[in-house]
């Protein structure tokens, strides 16, 4: 049996070059004056720490065993994360979302729920994975968590909360046995489970479509992605892939490995792979296993298999990718076949260990095909708004509050959109196109609203102004991404977050969001999309002087149809110490409660009380049996 057990660039290249047929896409590359193809190089000695302060001369970047010329190079350096004082400070995010970013690193925490071996151990094993990676990140970095088959999906976020959440709904799916045949020689089992005890959700998008196309739409989504480090943290215990010549399905899997690599390598993606399962009877080698090495050794990472303590690895992971060089090459081989081209990268130090992709494939010349159909036009504004990152050269910014909606079962939510413009010594006027919508689990739009809007640039002394949009989406119960794009004459910008609207006929005490802003006072007859749901005018900035007037509104629920009740609220303020720097609580009466059983609250936020610095305001419910919270971090300067 030619199975391909030795994991190496050689073993990654033969996949590669059986497939070349496959008509790749081109490659990533740098402009400069020159394309280049780019590398992040992790450099460690002996011990694994990694090696700083060396240069250009130091480097000697082979492709197909030829020397290539350098031709971009930066030394990059990632402080290790530092436990803030507060503990609200690391695990709690900002109720706003931004596409003004100063990323350090992009991780991607990819749980393997269709592939891995269903047991408590693993499922335990593999979040304890996940919490050390999170636990890991530093405030610039940005996470997401995604799953293979099933789970609750994070999308790219700095809060804490939001991807342990998401990480603590793995449930691995695959009876497979550790000590398994090859998953192509095992029959499609029954009750919903698919060829080598996978799920059938799985099986029906190829025996491993779950996982290699899951890793295919990560690729996909930060392919564009400014440069920088972009890890996949892969929790998996593996596929068992078999290449023999008497295997029929070694031609699909080498394909799909193929275009799985390809997508790898053109976003620049190192994979750490960690097998949950701990010591198996399988040993160290088996195919499962060197499957985990195979997509870390291909992309540059490392696997972490064999062992009853994969988590304790997480910090070397952080600790290799904390310093490492950016390398662009040019290369001298001028043909545009396609082809894959091996690179291997060489330090002229001795005893050192060099870890990069395993190649590249070349750009391609194809004549396109003619279509009869018309292209259909992509705009900045399309790009933008369906970017896998937030993004674009207009400044945006969203927050987004649910509320219930009177008599109806699908809530209302307020979405406020934060944007920065320029501003000249005369007034004058600029158009905004705006688009909102609102996608479910499912990735199925279930609300949009597009706007074209007028603003009146006035002048201001520090040449800028800071505006708020509005707009308002109706949906049901459930967890969404809300997504905005704008786009003006400069440029354009997208950006998401994600909320999960509760369900406020449901009996006990529910919160709609925060919102912060001033009182809508009696003389503010200016009328917005927010004006009849919110009794302030909302606003995404989160950074105050101390002479503000400010004003925290949310709204409490009572659902069902027991009799009211009386609510407590309390009310804190947390500095960096951390100590509660102020605090308030009253008691809503149930004769308080409206007839769709709802009563305001408001505060108004002391910020000349507060120093410069920092804060966190938590806000807690406590009605009959349960108590809900809401949180949101804030800055006075």
């Amino acid at each position: 049996m030619a199975v391909c057990f030795a994991v190496s660039a050689a073993c990654v290249a033969r996949l590669m070059l059986s497939a070349q047929s496959a008509q790749p896409a081109p490659q990533t590359t740098v402009r400069t004056s020159v394309d280049a193809v780019r590398l992040d190089v992790s450099v460690l000695d002996k011990n694994r720490r990694p090696v700083r302060g060396l240069t250009t001369t130091d480097f000697t970047v082979l492709e197909d065993g030829k020397p290539q010329p350098i031709v971009l190079f930066s030394a990059v350096d990632i402080p290790d994360a530092v436990d803030p004082p507060a503990a609200w400070m690391r695990d709690i995010g900002s109720d706003v979302a931004t596409n003004e970013l100063d990323t350090r690193r992009i991780v991607v925490i990819v749980m393997d729920d269709g592939m891995t071996e269903s047991s408590p151990a693993t499922a335990k094993t593999a979040k304890e994975i996940a919490r050390n990676v999170i636990d890991r990140l530093g405030p610039k970095d940005l996470a997401a968590v995604v799953f293979t088959f099933l789970g609750r999906a994070q999308n790219f976020t700095t809060d804490h909360r939001q991807l342990l959440a998401a990480a603590e709904t793995f449930i691995p799916k695959s009876d497979i046995p550790a000590h398994g045949m090859s998953a192509a020689a095992r029959p499609q089992g029954a009750m919903g489970v698919g060829g080598g005890g996978t799920p059938l959700g799985c099986a029906l998008r190829g025996r491993r479509g779950c996982l290699t196309d899951t890793l295919k739409n990560v690729a996909s989504a930060l392919q564009d992605t400014p440069p920088g480090r972009k890890t996949i943290v892969l929790v998996s215990s593996g596929v068992a892939y078999d290449f023999s010549l008497s295997s029929l399905d070694a031609a699909d899997d080498a394909d799909d490995l193929s275009q799985t690599f390809q997508s790898l390598q053109r976003a620049n993606i190192n994979i750490y792979s960690f097998d949950p399962r701990g010591l198996t009877m399988e040993g160290l080698a088996s195919a499962r296993l060197d499957s985990l090495r195979m997509f870390a050794e291909s992309t540059g990472g490392r696997a972490v298999v064999a062992t009853n303590t994969p988590w304790e690895h997480v910090s070397q992971v952080f600790h290799e990718n904390s310093s490492y060089y950016l390398i662009g090459i040019q290369s001298t081989n001028i043909a545009r076949d396609g082809r894959f081209r091996r690179l291997a990268v060489r330090v002229n130090r001795p005893d050192l260990d060099v870890r990069t992709r395993a190649g590249y494939f070349a750009a391609r010349t194809d004549k396109p095909k003619a279509s009869k159909k018309p292209a259909v036009p992509v705009t900045a504004l399309d790009k933008a708004f369906g970017s896998g990152l937030p993004t674009g050269d207009l400044p945006l910014a969203v927050s987004v509050a649910p509320f219930s909606i009177p008599g109806r079962k699908q809530s209302a939510l307020a979405v406020v959109i934060g944007m920065r413009r320029p501003v000249s010594n005369q007034v004058s006027t600029e158009k905004i196109e705006l688009l909102t919508s609102a996608f479910d689990l499912d990735i199925r739009e279930r609300a949009a609203h597009r706007q074209t809007l007028e603003l009146t640039l006035r002048p201001h002394e520090s040449g800028e102004r800071h505006f708020d949009l509005f707009s308002r989406l109706t949906v049901p119960p459930g967890r969404y991404e809300v997504r905005v794009g704008a786009q003006d004459s400069q440029g354009a910008g997208g950006v998401f977050t994600a909320i999960d609207v509760p369900d406020f006929s449901k009996s006990g005490v529910a919160l709609s969001g925060v919102v912060l802003g001033r009182a809508r006072s009696d003389d503010d007859r200016s009328s917005d999309l927010l004006s009849e749901l919110v009794p302030v005018k909302p606003s995404t900035r989160r950074v105050f002087a101390e002479s503000e007037p400010l004003t925290a509104f949310l709204r409490v629920y009572q659902g069902g149809k027991d009799p009211l009740t009386p609510v407590r609220v309390t009310a804190r303020i947390m500095d960096s110490a951390p100590s509660t720097v102020f605090e308030e609580a009253l008691t809503l009466s149930a004769d308080r409660f409206r007839s769709d059983r709802s009563a305001d609250y408001r505060l108004d936020v002391p910020l000349s009380r507060l120093v410069a610095g920092q804060y966190l305001l938590a806000i807690e419910a406590a009605g009959g049996r349960n108590t809900v919270s809401r949180d949101v971090r804030f800055r006075v300067k």
